[in-house]
């Protein structure tokens, strides 16, 4: 290369490359052909490395994205309208990859747990509407509206809900004890 100075060099090189296109791209593709799993694993460690040092940014910027209303938005309808798809990928994936098998069995358990204990805190200072009764153990929800209702407060608990559906769940019930709440239904209770 005949020049010295790094503007002439840009530009000559510039010029190299706009001159020997074909020639050029012909190179990388046999290049890339040859090589290819050993570009593949330089690139997956370059990118590994790069998160490594990076980590904290990454951290932050997918929260920011995350906790944005615009995200929000866009991760509802992307979800509404591939719901289908994301199911059969999900399905696919659990017939064919036991470990993930295990590890969505392990932690739909301990999101059961964690919803079950946090329903025990919830239900320890609330009563019976009728009665008074206190004891957790002892207290239903009961729908008002029978039409309004999802679902029982049980199942979405053993089907892992999250608790902000749960929550919306129990705002269209009443506390009962158990038997209240059947006395109730058999009519002999007034309200």
């Amino acid at each position: 290369m005949p020049y010295k100075n790094s503007e002439k060099k840009k530009e000559y090189q510039k010029k190299y490359r706009e001159k020997n296109k074909e020639k050029a791209k012909e190179y990388n593709t046999k290049y890339y052909c040859e090589n290819k799993e050993k570009l593949k694993e330089q690139r997956k460690e370059y990118m590994v490395q790069y998160y490594k040092d990076h980590k904290d940014e990454f951290i932050a910027r997918a929260t920011e994205r995350q906790q944005s209303d615009e995200w929000k938005s866009y991760a509802k309808n992307y979800h509404e309208e591939n719901r289908d798809k994301i199911l059969k990928q999900q399905r696919n994936k659990w017939k064919t990859d036991p470990e993930f098998r295990k590890k969505s069995a392990e932690r739909l358990k301990e999101v059961r747990l964690e919803r079950s204990t946090w329903l025990k805190e919830f239900k320890s200072d609330k009563q019976c509407k009728f009665c008074e009764e206190s004891d957790s153990f002892c207290l239903d929800f009961h729908h008002r509206d029978p039409d309004d209702k999802k679902r029982n407060i049980s199942e979405m608990i053993n089907s892992a809900f999250s608790l902000k559906t749960i929550l919306k769940e129990i705002d269209k019930c009443d506390i009962l004890c158990s038997n209240c709440h059947r006395k109730f239904h058999a009519g002999t209770l007034d309200v």
